[in-house]
């Protein structure tokens, strides 16, 4: 009799489990809301803030929709303005009682994400911390990419005229770029892994970012400053270095002909240039260099220019 009574006990507990688990399930399909725009106005510049997930795939018509939390639905704004699409949250319009919503560890985490289908990405501007990711492969004449704050862009594999990447902040991204110029600006903390295909490369790292670049080129233009570190493999012509600060410029894996490395204060370069090295290096800075170039040495005043093998 124990038994049974033991058993209807679970049956009963197991009952209101079932229907507090679908009466939850119920409520959390609830808690969104979708603002679907198919067949919308052309564009081709994506620019998002806050904290939305931004999913972007190539496709022969123009659509977006919009996911959105119960509660911060009436405070996300989107519209298409200038062929560009703007996504944000008036955060300063959004009452205290439901910011304490998604406050704390135990708070509630928001639903923000957007879904874009577009045949060319002409530019890309995000902030806060939003995060873009690209399924399939995306083209256009001329392309312009700008991060800032905590924002990250993923997965992006581009084929396109002229491009230009600006990073700030914590922003990151990880891309492969097939374009005849390549320009790129990084400074805060940020990071940026690049995989190209390149006539003319030009990188500009400052502050504490950090760039790791690989393929191939032409020609490379580095001009790093402050902390910065950048990584350099792949194969080319000619690369031209410039440093200052303490900045330091790993291109020991970069197989080319002819390097050009100007140094300054206590910045560090390593280069591996097979045919011809030119050297300036002043205010106790450090080229280390690997195999048996035709050195032209400009300059060296209280700075080191030494072979790779005697790198600690």
């Amino acid at each position: 009799m124990k038994n049974l009574r033991d058993n209807a006990f679970k049956m009963f507990i197991a009952s209101i489990a079932l229907c507090v688990s679908i009466i939850l399930g119920s409520n959390l399909s609830a808690q969104t809301k979708v603002q679907d725009h198919q067949n919308s106005p052309e564009f081709d510049c994506i620019e998002v803030s806050d904290e939305f997930q931004v999913v972007v795939r190539p496709s022969d018509r123009y659509s977006y929709s919009v996911t959105v939390d119960d509660e911060l639905e009436p405070y996300c704004t989107n519209y298409i303005r200038n062929k560009t699409l703007f996504v944000t949250i008036d955060r300063k319009a959004v009452p205290k009682e439901t910011k304490k919503l998604y406050a704390g560890k135990g708070g509630k985490v928001a639903i923000l994400k957007v879904v874009v289908g577009i045949p060319a990405l002409r530019a890309v501007n995000l902030s806060g911390k939003a995060v873009m990711s690209v399924e399939g492969d995306m083209t256009s004449e001329r392309t312009e990419i700008t991060l800032t704050e905590n924002s990250s862009l993923r997965g992006l594999d581009l084929a396109s005229g002229e491009v230009s990447i600006k990073m700030e902040g914590k922003s990151s991204a990880s891309v492969s770029i097939d374009s005849p110029v390549i320009n790129v600006s990084s400074t805060g903390s940020s990071s940026l892994t690049l995989r190209q295909s390149s006539r003319e490369l030009i990188l500009e790292p400052s502050r504490s970012s950090h760039l790791n670049v690989s393929g191939e080129m032409e020609k490379v233009e580095i001009t790093s400053a402050g902390s910065s570190e950048t990584v350099l493999s792949g194969k080319g012509k000619l690369v031209n270095i410039t440093g200052s600060n303490s900045s330091k410029v790993n291109a020991i894996d970069f197989e080319c002909s002819d390097a050009i490395v100007s140094l300054a204060n206590s910045a560090v370069a390593q280069e591996a240039a097979e045919d011809t090295l030119k050297v300036k290096l002043e205010g106790g800075s450090k080229l280390y260099f690997k195999g048996q170039p035709l050195f032209d040495i400009v300059r060296i005043a209280g700075s080191s220019l030494l072979p790779y093998t005697e790198m600690k």
